[in-house]
């Protein structure tokens, strides 16, 4: 008898639906098998605090949890750090001052945006193959790991800045979506201030949305007054201590540390500003006057040597694609540590560089999520650069990869199989 053609569309189905299957069963013992594996590794090192940005949060949340008061030490409130994550820390602090359970919510974070990763990939590229395969690639990426173990803000920004771009992608931005991305943009400011230069990209983004124009613009000036709204308080709680709107009192050190004449691009926060610092001037200043005179320094430098400083400025550019980074902590750089990092990035800016030259997959999707990690990278290069900066972004060049891989696989086995690749 005869095939007609109904019947080899249901065994095309058929054979598709299994395929998707066998891959959701190999996910699920992969996922189990992560888990398992994730939950030794946070255990093993349970309570441990390794580098100092982490006692900073760890003692600001304390006393947000028990006084209420953003400080790092009791009666002497601070604006040295964002307070985002140390906001979001003290709700874990109110039940338990556990590191290893502040590790094992970060865990779950950390699966939900695997979960994200796996919707915007195929949002993007409506294929399921490619979509567990950016999520495979998340899970195995091996430095995203290690920051979801220690007590940093990267895996919440990740978590929180993946859902606003999975939001923001659909092709209708409904109101009430229109405001859960427009907090969320605003919290990811008061986690981190460098989130602010991302606000034109996000404008720019709401703007590409198919409706009238006059309504896109309503969007767009909506999207900018939430989103002040929610670190405005910050903002105006500053003023009234300091008489300063910054975010923080970090700033200006943070750009002194990246340009200054002892500065390389690789040192980060290992530099001597010591010699350019005026100490006896500067005893009696509050936190925000001495990082103002800090910010002074930097743009003093900046102007007597733009070309040197511009040069400057490309080397940490380069940098930012780096696989291992100078430690303040000597301790927690080893041998194995740099050469997982080393693979693993290299095998993924090999397939970002190689997409480049693939007409067969969307250019445009891939240039904006291109363009995510590309502004990353030239924000942060203002200040310094380091591995963990651009954490939060690799899960848009996972994307790109995930694509490449799968137009390749089929390229490769197109021999054996008479399928056309997407």
């Amino acid at each position: 008898m005869t095939k007609t053609i109904s019947d080899y569309s249901k065994e095309k189905k058929q054979t598709k639906n299994r395929k998707h299957g066998l891959l959701k069963t190999i996910l699920i013992v992969f996922i189990l098998s992560h888990i398992l594996f994730s939950l030794t590794y946070f255990i093993k090192e349970s309570n441990t605090l390794r580098f100092y940005d982490e006692f900073d949060y760890f003692k600001i949340s304390s006393n947000l949890a028990e006084h209420g008061m953003f400080a790092k030490y009791t009666n002497s409130p601070t604006a040295m750090r964002p307070p985002g994550y140390p906001l979001f820390l003290s709700l874990i602090f109110r039940f338990s001052k556990s590191i290893l359970l502040i590790k094992i919510i970060q865990l779950i974070l950390y699966y939900f945006s695997a979960f994200f990763i796996f919707k915007l990939a195929f949002k993007i590229s409506q294929n399921k193959t490619i979509s567990f395969i950016a999520g495979f690639l998340f899970l195995i990426y091996p430095p995203i790991l290690f920051t979801t173990n220690t007590v940093y803000p990267q895996l919440l920004y990740l978590f929180l800045f993946l859902g606003l771009i999975l939001i923001i992608f659909n092709k209708n931005l409904n109101w009430i979506n229109l405001l859960i991305i427009s907090i969320i943009n605003g919290f990811l400011i008061l986690i981190n201030p460098i989130h602010l230069l991302f606000f034109p990209f996000m404008i720019y983004l709401i703007l590409l949305k198919k409706e009238r124009l006059f309504l896109r613009i309503k969007k767009a000036v909506f999207f900018a007054l939430i989103s002040f709204l929610v670190f405005f308080p910050w903002m105006n709680r500053n003023y009234k201590l300091y008489h300063n709107f910054a975010l923080t009192s970090t700033g200006g050190i943070n750009l002194l540390l990246g340009n200054n004449p002892n500065t390389t691009p690789n040192a980060g926060i290992n530099v001597d500003i010591s010699p350019f610092i005026d100490s006896e001037k500067i005893q009696n200043f509050n936190e925000m006057e001495k990082d103002n005179y800090y910010k002074k320094i930097a743009l003093e430098f900046i102007k007597e040597k733009p070309g040197y400083y511009l040069g400057l400025y490309f080397k940490k550019f380069l940098n930012y694609f780096n696989y291992r980074n100078q430690l303040a902590t000597v301790s927690e750089s080893s041998v194995f540590r740099v050469t997982i990092n080393a693979v693993s990035w290299f095998f993924i800016l090999f397939f970002v560089i190689i997409s480049v030259f693939n007409k067969d997959i969307n250019i445009r999707e891939n240039l904006l999520l291109f363009l995510i990690f590309l502004q990353s990278c030239l924000f942060y290069s203002i200040f310094f650069t380091r591995i963990r900066f651009r954490i939060p972004f690799i899960p848009f060049l996972v994307i790109i990869v995930a694509q490449n891989l799968n137009y390749y696989f089929c390229k490769l086995f197109k021999k054996y199989r008479r399928k056309e690749c997407p």
